[in-house]
C-alpha cells in the first residue's frame, strides 16, 4: 500500500543497485516508481550522479526515462543549513587538499526537506538525519515493503 506521501527521491545507490546485477526487486521498485502515480523529485547534483552511473553501466534508456520523470528542485540555502549538521565534514590528509564532505548527500536531504519527499537510499550517511526525523528516509527493503501492492491470499 503506497504511503500517504507520494513524493520520492531515488538516491543514486538505488539506481545502481537496480541495474548492475540484472533484474532484481530493486529494479521492480524503480519501475514501480517510474510507472506509478508517484512524483519523483531530484536536484541537479543527483541528476549528474544518475548521468555518471548511466554512462558507467551503459543504461542510457533507463537514465533518459528517469530524467523525464524526475522534477528537479534545488534546495534553498536555509534548507541546506538545516541539514548540514547531520553530515560529517573532515579535513583531508594532506591538509593542502580541499575539505571533504558528504556534500551530495546533504543536498539530497535538503531537497527532500524542501519538497517533503521521502528519500529512498541504502546510504548510511543519512542515518543521523533519519534518526532525528528531519526528513523521512527509507531503505530499499523498506520502500519495497511500503510500496508493494498487497499480496492476495
Amino acid at each position: 500500500m503506497p504511503a500517504t506521501n507520494s513524493r520520492y527521491l531515488i538516491d543514486s545507490n538505488v539506481f545502481i543497485a537496480g541495474t548492475k546485477s540484472g533484474w532484481t526487486r530493486t529494479t521492480d521498485l524503480i519501475v514501480q516508481l517510474l510507472d506509478g502515480p508517484f512524483e519523483l523529485i531530484g536536484d541537479e547534483v543527483l541528476y549528474f550522479e544518475y548521468d555518471k552511473w548511466a554512462k558507467i553501466l551503459g543504461i542510457y534508456d533507463l537514465f533518459n526515462y528517469l530524467a523525464r520523470r524526475v522534477t528537479i528542485n534545488n534546495p534553498t540555502e536555509g534548507e541546506i543549513s538545516k541539514c548540514a549538521p547531520f553530515f560529517e565534514t573532515y579535513m583531508p590528509d594532506p591538509p593542502n587538499l580541499p575539505v571533504v564532505s558528504n556534500f551530495a548527500d546533504m543536498i539530497h536531504a535538503a531537497t527532500c526537506l524542501g519538497t517533503d519527499a521521502i528519500l529512498i537510499t541504502n546510504d548510511r550517511h543519512f542515518d543521523k538525519i533519519k534518526t532525528v526525523k528531519l526528513i523521512e528516509v527509507w531503505s530499499i527493503p523498506e520502500a519495497i515493503s511500503m510500496l508493494s501492492p498487497p499480496i492476495n491470499p
